[in-house]
């Protein structure tokens, strides 16, 4: 999307060399506005902290760059409003995908572009563009999407551009709008069936088979220990399943008047456990900084299955919160060492999810 260039750049890395997190204009004001639609206040008094450093050390930037033919072809897909662009750059890996906030001649935010470039990231980009459109067909969740704007092929990658979801960042504690999502989302794809049948199963065997050959013999204990346990504790009986959004965290949902809106539906998928999203809000947050405490995970397990109870719908939705959460710290896990091919060090939230898995036995009562 952008070239290097040093004499005729418009935009510039954010900070500088490794530490980059976004691609800005040059211009300040614009740079300001692309800090605070991506980031939260700590996340961003960071990253300024970092800059700054950076300038009074005095490390010289190369990292200077023009807007490319790729970039220039998104941008029309906005129409002439969209002036402005500012990248925020994905994790590395094989999922890498880049955003573009599109800011108008005010500053004003127009449209979000999300591009992927590898085989994964684009069918990852291509599954949003279909939930996008199944969620828009549903009157009870277009308020709670953004709307899908435009799709297709850009040079060798893919593209979707999608409406902007402005507001409040969410805090880390979920409260009812939350629950008022849930809801809505759940209640549309709600079913009971063997657990053996549910797509959550099949997509954590899968994976769990490919990766055979390459897991550790640590991991492989493990994830056959955790196997073994989801296997007795749902052998009898049908399995309440339902859609999950499964990257439902803080910094992928803003809050305004009350709403919210959910954004990132690239892993979302039908026939999962009923309480994945709320442990994913709960634990991805704690895991990406350290480690979970007993205690912790004891908290989470109360406040999660309080909270489940609050979702509308069937009520055994919160049925065996223990093995929903072991359901899906393997399922999380095996993601991971998916996207890694095996290797299973050296990732903070591995670490902590392998932890946790292992002591099961331990919190399966808490």
């Amino acid at each position: 999307m952008l070239a290097s260039s040093a004499g005729m750049a418009t935009h510039r890395s954010y900070p500088s060399g490794r530490e980059a997190r976004l691609i800005v204009p040059l211009n300040h004001r614009w740079c300001r506005k692309g800090l605070r639609f991506f980031f939260p206040y700590k996340t961003r008094l960071g990253l300024q902290i970092r800059s700054l450093r950076q300038f009074l050390r005095r490390v010289p930037s190369r990292d200077y760059f023009c807007e490319g033919p790729a970039l220039r072809e998104i941008k029309s897909k906005v129409g002439a409003e969209a002036l402005h662009a500012v990248i925020r750059l994905g994790t590395p890996g094989p999922f890498r995908k880049q955003t573009v906030l599109f800011l108008n001649e005010n500053g004003q935010e127009v449209a979000v572009a999300k591009i992927g470039s590898t085989p994964l990231s684009i069918r990852q980009v291509q599954r949003e563009v279909e939930w996008l459109r199944r969620l828009s067909a549903e009157p009870s969740m277009r308020k709670y999407t953004p709307t899908l704007l435009a799709d297709g092929k850009v040079a060798d990658a893919w593209m979707v551009m999608q409406g902007v979801c402005s507001g409040a960042f969410v805090s880390s504690k979920p409260g009812f709008p939350h629950i008022r999502f849930l809801s809505a989302f759940q209640d549309l794809f709600r079913e009971e069936c063997p657990y053996h049948e549910t797509q959550m199963y099949r997509e954590m065997s899968r994976r769990f088979e490919a990766l055979t050959p390459h897991l550790s013999q640590i991991w492989m204990e493990r994830a056959s220990r955790a196997f073994s346990h989801l296997d007795a504790g749902y052998a009898d009986g049908p399995t309440t399943v339902v859609a999950a959004q499964r990257d439902f965290a803080p910094w992928n949902m803003r809050l305004r008047a009350g709403q919210l809106a959910v954004f990132d539906w690239e892993y979302a998928s039908f026939g999962y456990l009923p309480l994945y999203d709320l442990f994913h809000f709960f634990l991805m947050p704690l895991a990406v900084r350290s480690s979970i405490t007993f205690s912790k995970i004891k908290h989470v397990l109360g406040e999660v299955t309080r909270l489940g109870t609050l979702i509308a719908g069937s009520p055994q939705g919160c049925k065996a919160p223990s093995l929903q959460l072991l359901a899906y710290l393997l399922d999380v896990s095996l993601f991971y060492l998916e996207s890694r091919d095996g290797l299973d060090t050296g990732d903070t939230v591995m670490d902590c999810f392998g932890q946790l898995i292992d002591q099961f036995p331990l919190w399966r009562f808490a």
